[in-house]
């Protein structure tokens, strides 16, 4: 996935899988969603935000980027936390790419 850097108030949908990568997984008896975005040169997190669920039953939920996010171009770790809040756990998904390109070029 890329996005330009600075490039606030878009969406992005995201479909969540079965870990078989097949299946669509059902959100509805999922609490929260957590869109991570981590810097691989610090080991930390640069974005930490919640996703809306938009369709429980097809999987699918959405992240609107904003203003504090993606400051700086690169290559990121990107991926989705899972959580339910009663029993407490969290599934997270398979991390991918996520190219911030200057918003300049």
């Amino acid at each position: 996935m890329e996005i330009r850097e600075n490039d606030y108030g878009k969406t992005i949908t995201f479909t969540v899988y079965e870990s078989n990568g097949t299946t669509i997984r059902d959100l509805s008896d999922i609490d929260s969603i957590l869109f991570l975005v981590r810097d691989n040169n610090t080991g930390r997190n640069i974005v930490e935000g919640d996703c809306v669920i938009t369709d429980e039953e097809n999987g699918e939920c959405t992240y609107e980027i904003s203003s504090a996010d993606f400051k700086k171009d690169g290559c990121f770790d990107a991926g989705l936390q899972l959580v339910i809040d009663s029993p407490a756990s969290k599934e997270t998904s398979e991390n991918f790419s996520l190219i911030i390109t200057d918003s300049l070029k």
